[in-house]
């Protein structure tokens, strides 16, 4: 993310999602009319290349997910729901008409998607997945359940895992909103996350087409196992957590800076401050004075073993020249003081 992009996603946090996140918490909903703005500073799609999706880096992606969460963690989840589970699949395991077809209205955010893994009974655990697909007539035909599903409530697109009956391999389809047999119902009564909107999903002899089904996807290893997808994964889980800190160091600093009651407790904090700066400062010196210890030794060795160089000048012709010649010399102990001859 560039500095003025960084700079204006950050204003755009604290003047559009901070003065308005606290009543939507309370509430437990999602802040809809954030979206477009957010969309308008082209973070849709995250780290894929192509089909107008932001093209990030791992690092710069991340670094938006700290963002979006040192003001409020929902918001980050949303996002990274969006394009690191649902378009990542799609980027990755798709077919190339797919990608056509829902990669850039996703990038533009103009579609939501989300992601369906997780299950009742066993979690995220997808060697035990439940959910079934069915081989139909120009199709499939999913049953299941999926549980805690972030976005699903108003995803246009969901990614659902489900075990083919045929091969009892993993396979991904993406579901459009509003197909029949496809249920989603909001969980209530959370803690965590509350402008996240978590979903239970029933699937009742739910028909897709083949052209929903995911190419790339004959079990669920295949190129998640890839360093580039897991570096992303822990990168994203790990954000969301450095955002709420941010945040909560912020917000320490400031009560502890802004109250008088804490004078004492502020003194000692800078008191701290001062000697950790102090210690570092030590340790750099101390690592600095080692180098050029080690590199003055190197340069020492160096020297004491090429041959020796001599200086020489001659009266010619009533001018005085100087002439600069090497002659191979070995050096030994004792001999650095013995004359030796130079040819001219």
């Amino acid at each position: 993310m560039s500095w003025p992009l960084a700079c204006t996603f950050s204003s755009l946090q604290e003047a559009e999602v901070a003065p308005i996140i606290a009543g939507y918490w309370e509430r437990a909903e999602f802040p809809h009319e954030v979206v477009p703005k957010i969309a308008k500073l082209g973070l849709g799609g995250g780290t894929i290349k192509g089909f107008g999706c932001a093209g990030q880096s791992v690092v710069e992606a991340g670094l938006t997910c700290i963002e979006l969460a040192r003001v409020d963690g929902s918001m980050s989840t949303f996002l990274m729901v969006h394009n690191s589970l649902c378009m990542l699949t799609i980027d990755l395991l798709g077919s190339e008409e797919q990608k056509q077809q829902l990669l850039p209205d996703l990038a533009a955010l103009k579609t939501i998607g989300a992601w369906g893994l997780t299950e009742p009974s066993n979690g995220s655990d997808a060697s035990a997945l439940q959910t079934t697909a069915t081989k139909v007539d120009g199709g499939y035909e999913l049953n299941g359940c999926k549980r805690w599903i972030g976005n699903a409530t108003f995803a246009d697109w969901v990614v659902i895992w489900a075990r083919n009956n045929e091969t009892n391999q993993v396979n991904a389809f993406v579901v459009k909103k509003g197909t029949k047999g496809f249920k989603t119902s909001k969980i209530e009564n959370k803690i965590a996350l509350r402008c996240v909107q978590n979903a239970d999903i029933e699937m009742t002899k739910c028909f897709v087409p083949d052209s929903a089904r995911l190419p790339g996807v004959n079990s669920f290893k295949v190129r998640y196992d890839s360093s580039s997808t897991k570096k992303q994964q822990a990168c994203f889980n790990g954000s969301v957590w450095l955002g709420i800190c941010a945040f909560c160091a912020v917000l320490v600093l400031s009560v502890l800076f802004e109250h008088h009651c804490f004078t004492l407790y502020r003194n000692c904090c800078m008191v701290c401050i001062m000697l950790c700066c102090a210690v570092l400062c030590c340790a750099v010196l101390c690592c600095a004075v080692l180098c050029c210890a080690v590199l003055c030794c190197a340069v020492l060795r160096i020297i004491s073993t090429v041959p020796c160089a001599c200086l020489l000048t001659q009266p010619i012709t009533g001018r005085s020249y100087t002439h600069c010649c090497f002659q191979s010399h070995q050096v030994t102990p004792g001999s650095y003081n013995k004359p030796f001859s130079v040819a001219i």
